[in-house]
């Protein structure tokens, strides 16, 4: 029995703070109160307005033409009704007079709000005559409902000191003194309270687009995150042109209205327009809002029209322009669209022979040259990641043909002459290839994928790039040997050749042309520790590409140096430097076994003519 008497003292507990509660919600506070008595409707709210009429002397600034049109000038009312809102943002507002259409839905939130929230900055109790505030005739009249009530709100005169006009509200005895800033707002043309944005459809939402030209329509469909040219062509599109026209398309607006109710489209170029822009519906494709753009109005400005409406309004030309974009401006200019890490192989090949190969290790993921066959310092690869930016940074400059049979005109045709890249993609397990064909006399060369039929064409600073060959991955450190272990070196210079052989640390003997010990061992040190750790001032040309030796004097050498070394007790390894001729501070210079041709400084080699100038030292005479 207790059990049951405590339960519903609970409930009737419960039930009486929810009561107060719900009470105290719903009493204004006193800061509310003290607000709402500064204003000419108290505690009304925006949200609670749903139609609105205005009498305005701008309101009349309408041009009607056909059916529509008065014969006099007459004063024009606008009314302008809300539909129920299904969202936080409230419903939305159309027009029903003087044309039926939608109304700029932030204009007349605008005019609910200043009506809701209309200040009184003055009041004039039991006023009497109206004439004296210009209220007898006013000069703006605004009538608005809300779910309760109507209201008629008149303007008249301007108040003195300019704190604002004289209002009265029918029923009230009282005139009031209200913001000037509240009748200007109202006092406008039925346009700027028309609702001006062309494409409903929000342009986040857009999935496809056709742009149809008098001689050529544009198809565009979304994939995902990506935009595709399906029509005329088949192509990626360029992300950032279609970035660029749909926000142009969000923000899209009516410049000036032209005509209502206007049936004869020719008489405005819209029978056959320049752009017949369609969007379809993304929640029903067979609805679509399409955008008709016809002949120039005035300056800067096109006639225009939303198909299935009698609407005739301009909008601004640069608008136009940055819609009406030709098809090879919205396709996708990058050459190559590769991803670093997807890369485990790199090959270039100049006619149809490998001037470079390098592969990825699988377990260390580290880049090696594969060819040219490197032996030195340099034969860890540097810049892999440059050099495939590079790639992803080459921009098609021409759409040359969308499908070719006849390579030949393009230096693509066989025999291949050519340069040729190929890469491996370790996601797909297959290889990338692309062929340049270069065209003699021309800035550019000609690209093609083998899977695809058409050419474009490049600048030719992308083929005069890869012309450096195994040179874009050399490191200037070309030697790295340690000077203990060299054991012998070897100076050519012109038929006379000098050995020296290094018998302990820093100790040498000449074996050639005679063998006797040396003296001023210090400067061959200093020469063999150069030549260990050998750095290249400036890497100079690949000989794949550029193979007149002649050019650098390494047809004819001025010297021939090899350092011969043991590594762990394995057999004798070695390098041999070619060295060329002078130039500026530098010499020219390459290894016997390796392709490229490089600078080394001046001294170096100065340093090797006078090594062999050092005579050895001549054995004690034996005694008297």
């Amino acid at each position: 029995m207790k059990t049951k008497t405590t339960y519903i003292l609970l409930i009737i507990a419960i039930l009486i703070g929810g009561y107060i509660y719900f009470i105290d919600k719903t009493i204004p506070t006193s800061d509310e109160r003290e607000s709402a008595g500064k204003k000419v409707f108290g505690f009304m709210k925006a949200d609670d307005i749903t139609n609105i009429e205005i009498n305005a002397p701008n309101a009349s600034q309408l041009t009607l033409v056909g059916a529509a049109a008065p014969s006099t000038p007459t004063t024009i009312a606008i009314i302008c009704t809300k539909t129920p809102g299904k969202s936080t943002e409230g419903g939305e507002w159309l027009m029903t007079q003087p044309v039926n259409t939608k109304a700029d839905k932030s204009v007349l939130d605008n005019v609910a709000s200043q009506l809701a929230n209309l200040e009184k900055r003055d009041t004039i109790k039991e006023a009497g005559n109206l004439a004296t505030y210009g209220l007898a005739q006013p000069t703006i009249t605004i009538s608005f409902k809300t779910q309760a009530n109507s209201y008629i709100v008149k303007l008249g005169r301007a108040a003195p000191l300019n704190i604002g006009v004289y209002a009265a509200v029918e029923g009230d005895k009282n005139i009031y003194v209200v913001p000037q800033s509240f009748a200007d707002s109202i006092n406008k043309p039925v346009a700027d309270f028309r609702h001006k944005r062309i494409f409903d459809t929000s342009s986040y939402d857009m999935a496809s687009l056709k742009f149809v030209y008098p001689n050529q329509a544009i198809e565009l469909q979304k994939a995902g995150d990506q935009w595709w040219i399906i029509h005329p062509v088949a192509d990626s599109a360029d992300q950032n042109k279609i970035r660029d026209v749909l926000t142009q398309m969000g923000t899209l607006s009516v410049s000036t209205f032209v005509a209502d109710n206007e049936t004869d489209l020719a008489a405005y170029g819209l029978d056959k327009p320049a752009l017949k822009l369609v969007v379809p519906d993304p929640k029903d494709p067979k609805k679509t809002e399409t955008l008709l753009v016809g002949r120039e109005q005035e300056k800067d400005k096109l006639l225009a029209a939303k198909e299935g409406t009698q609407t005739i309004f301009t909008i601004e030309k640069k608008s136009y322009d940055a819609l009406a974009i030709p098809l090879n401006d919205l396709r996708n200019k990058k050459a190559f669209e590769l991803v670093a890490n997807n890369i485990n192989r790199i090959e270039i090949k100049s006619n149809q022979a490998t001037v470079l190969s390098l592969d990825k290790n699988n377990s260390d993921k580290k880049w090696q040259f594969v060819y040219p066959t490197m032996t030195t310092t340099g034969s860890a690869p540097a810049d892999v990641d440059s050099f495939i930016d590079k790639l992803n940074n080459s921009q098609i400059e021409q759409f040359t043909a969308d499908t070719v049979t006849d390579l030949a005109p393009f230096a693509l045709g066989e025999p291949f002459s050519g340069m040729e890249i190929i890469l491996g993609l370790a996601s797909v397990a297959k290889e990338d290839r692309t062929l340049l064909g270069v065209a003699k006399g021309l800035p550019y060369v000609y690209l093609k994928k083998p899977d695809s039929p058409r050419v474009v064409a490049l600048s030719n600073s992308l083929y005069e790039y890869l012309k450096q060959g195994s040179i874009l991955f050399r490191r200037k450190s070309l030697m790295d040997v340690n000077s203990d272990k060299v054991k012998k070196i070897s100076i050519a210079i012109g038929q006379n050749t000098s050995i020296y052989e290094q018998t302990a640390p820093q100790n040498w003997t000449m074996t050639a042309p005679e063998q006797k010990p040396m003296d001023h061992a210090s400067e061959l040190n200093t020469l063999m520790l150069e030549f260990c750790h050998l750095s290249a001032s400036e890497f100079m040309a690949d000989l794949n590409f550029s193979p007149d030796l002649a050019a650098y004097g390494l047809d004819k050498p001025d010297a021939i140096v090899t350092l011969a070394w043991s590594d762990k007790d394995k057999e004798l390894s070695g390098k041999t430097i070619h060295i060329g001729k002078k130039t500026d501070e530098h010499y020219y210079a390459r290894f016997a076994d390796d392709v490229i041709v490089f600078k080394v400084a001046s001294g170096l080699v100065d340093a090797v003519h006078k090594i062999t100038e050092v005579k050895p030292v001549e054995p004690p005479a034996p005694p008297k």
